[in-house]
């Protein structure tokens, strides 16, 4: 019975957030997901819970009311920095456990304080500028400092686009803030991933990204694959990862994750952000594969103040691969179905499917909208290289007016190895 089972509230229901629902069911918990969406099928995390709620993520009163007239236990919030920001808010409001504080997560979400916070730790960060600097090398990266998910992000390779794009994320930042950086184009994008586990920071995993290429400019920042671990792991190790461990640790936190994003560019490591949400390429799923260890686990268990394992979170050996298959139509379209997960699910070492596209999205022309994001282990690289442009043939999309949109993106050995 439900009345027996610790209640679990997830913010958000998009795609993503089955995860946690699928893995709050298996712990035997009572699931509750929430957001403003009406129609379910732009909610599909809504589908899979036991209860669903039509308020918004960001109604924190009405919330805090609800979960206490039902009995809720624990919160969580998975993939979005403004959802785990409302996580910290409705915890506080509920005297619920929580592994971030505001204090904590505004580190982070505030670009420039992250930046002096990495100084501290003698960890080297991406040139910054002023838009009014006159000595200025283009091509600059702008973003707002408030802001995730590639939202207002741009490439300028000339002033008057700097000052447009400088803009158009100031309208976008909630704070009004917005940085500008060295767009790095001769290094490797590298992440890294840490747990605190009952106060123990450990390094999960690392990862290299591939960035996607064959398009114009306004396609420089999109990113199509991560391959674990980094060809920088053993150097990063080495020379960055004890000064990580230390900044980490001086947040003093019981337990939680961040992911922490760099360059690696002549042997030097630099870092431009980082966050304590979810990822969108899931790396619980490869740590689960390769060492069985659960930090997505261990973060739901701690919300709900249920003891947390202690893990010996090792970096594994083992390759994986995560792709972000992306499609483009040539005129406004709307999707009118999902692609066919039953027969992808079929491929031997895929350890998780996550699809990106709901039914009635609304698709632009000509521009990249991903399609679904499959993670597997290999160990021949040939064999990987083939598979994942295998699977091209397995995905698409019908539109209501009736094309079908096939993926466009694949890999070359070149770029895996």
């Amino acid at each position: 019975m439900k009345e027996n089972k610790k209640k679990l509230l997830i913010l958000g229901a998009t795609n993503n957030e089955i995860a946690i629902v699928n893995k709050a069911l298996s712990l035997g918990l009572y699931t509750i997901v929430t957001d403003n969406h009406i129609d379910w099928s732009q909610a599909p995390a809504k589908e899979y819970a036991d209860e669903a709620w039509n308020i918004s993520w960001s109604d924190i009163d009405t919330l805090a009311q609800k979960s206490r007239d039902v009995g809720v236990d624990g919160v969580m919030a998975g993939f979005s920095e403004f959802r785990v920001e409302k996580m910290v808010k409705l915890c506080e409001a509920l005297g619920l456990p929580c592994y971030i504080n505001e204090e904590q997560l505004e580190i982070t979400r505030n670009k420039i304080q992250f930046k002096n916070w990495c100084a501290k730790f003698g960890i080297p960060v991406v040139k910054e500028y002023s838009v009014d600097d006159k000595d200025i090398r283009f091509p600059v990266i702008i973003k707002p400092v408030d802001r995730a998910g590639g939202i207002g992000v741009n490439v300028a390779y000339s002033r008057q686009e700097m000052v447009d794009y400088y803009n158009r994320a100031l309208e976008l930042s909630p704070t009004g803030n917005v940085i500008i950086e060295e767009f790095i184009d001769n290094g490797t994008k590298f992440d890294c991933y840490y747990v605190i586990n009952n106060s123990q920071v450990r390094l999960l995993c690392t990862t290299d990204t591939i960035m996607y290429s064959g398009f114009d400019k306004g396609f420089e920042t999109i990113q199509k694959a991560w391959i674990y671990p980094s060809k920088h792991e053993k150097d990063f190790i080495k020379v960055y990862h004890p000064r990580f461990i230390r900044m980490i640790e001086s947040l003093k936190m019981e337990n939680g994750y961040t992911s922490i994003s760099c360059f690696y560019r002549d042997n030097e490591c630099l870092v431009f952000e980082a966050g304590f949400r979810l990822t969108g390429g899931q790396s619980f799923n490869y740590q689960k594969a390769v060492s069985g260890t659960d930090y997505l686990e261990s973060m739901i268990c701690y919300s709900l103040g249920l003891p947390v394992k202690n893990y010996d979170f090792q970096s594994s050996p083992e390759q994986a691969v995560t792709f972000h298959y992306y499609g483009i139509a040539d005129k406004e379209e709307t999707i009118n179905t999902l692609p066919n997960m039953r027969e992808i699910k079929n491929y031997k070492d895929l350890i998780s499917v996550v699809p990106h596209v709901l039914i009635g999205q609304r698709i632009e022309p000509n521009k990249l909208f991903k399609m679904i994001s499959c993670t597997f282990l290999y160990k021949d690289l040939k064999k990987a290289v083939k598979l994942i442009n295998e699977l091209k043939d397995s995905i698409w999309v019908v539109t209501a007016s009736g094309t079908t949109i096939c993926p466009i993106n694949g890999i070359s050995e070149e770029e895996l190895s």
